[in-house]
């Protein structure tokens, strides 16, 4: 299967407009959205997987490190901090704070803090995973409040991609948990904030690629800012024995 890379029609337009520089990639081939399954897999997996051959050059918290850089609200770097910089404890005091379904677990409340800071409302957030919290009723307000920074018309190419966005795609596809598609108002704001933000990750991308192609380094396949490169041979592979060795420890420790 000969894998390529597109840009999702609205960052291709901006990118076209000259309104941002770059936008993120996503592969497709022979008609499949994912051509490959690696892209679906956790992180941890993904490394197992990659092991023998490659390794993995992703950034940690890329998208809440872009915010630190990006915006001037003073909630939004203090929350964005905590996020990449106190993880684990963070996942604990959310889940201390709602009465969660039971299945909710680490990955999850990562999903929903990035889908909060994507539009998701508090309500859609309940209804999907039981509850919410303290913690995530106050990200909510402030993921407002970039939006509203990010936002702001008094900047020419931000008015410009604004408008483009409003005129050519003013609806978006929305899927249900059953699967079933259907097609409603697009929120503009949110969607350029994304497209905005995003741009910052992609941007590192391609600096990657650049990198890496000028050493003759083999790349494998793009996820959002990840550039899987080929590993050193002599290296010592990730195995699953690796992977277990670490749930064991982690397990120990759990029970100290």
């Amino acid at each position: 299967m000969i894998v390529e890379y597109k840009h999702d029609p609205v960052g291709a337009m901006l990118v076209e407009e000259e309104v941002l520089t770059h936008s993120r990639v996503y592969p497709y081939g022979e008609g499949r959205t994912f051509p490959f399954a690696l892209c679906q897999l956790t992180k941890s997996i993904r490394a197992v997987a990659m092991g023998r051959f490659n390794r993995q050059c992703d950034d940690s918290a890329c998208f809440h490190s872009v915010v630190l850089g990006t915006v001037r609200n003073p909630d939004a770097i203090r929350m964005s901090r905590v996020v990449i910089e106190q993880k684990e404890t963070l996942y604990e005091l959310i889940r201390s704070q709602g009465s969660f379904f039971s299945w909710v677990g680490s990955d999850d409340i990562k999903t929903m803090i990035h889908a909060i800071s994507n539009g998701q409302s508090i309500q859609t957030t309940r209804e999907t995973y039981g509850d919410a919290g303290a913690w995530l009723e106050e990200w909510a307000r402030v993921q407002k409040a970039v939006t509203s920074e990010l936002c702001d018309r008094s900047c020419a190419k931000t008015n410009r991609g604004l408008d483009l966005i409003t005129t050519f795609f003013p609806e978006k596809e929305r899927k249900s948990i059953v699967g079933m598609s259907k097609m409603v108002k697009r929120d503009v704001d949110v969607t350029f904030r994304f497209f905005k933000l995003s741009s910052v990750e992609a941007a590192g991308l391609a600096a990657k690629v650049a990198y890496m192609s000028s050493r003759q380094i083999r790349i494998g396949c793009l996820i959002h800012d990840d550039v899987p490169c080929s590993r050193d041979p002599l290296a010592p592979m990730i195995t699953m024995a690796h992977l277990r060795g670490r749930l064991i420890e982690c397990h120990l420790i759990l029970r100290q």
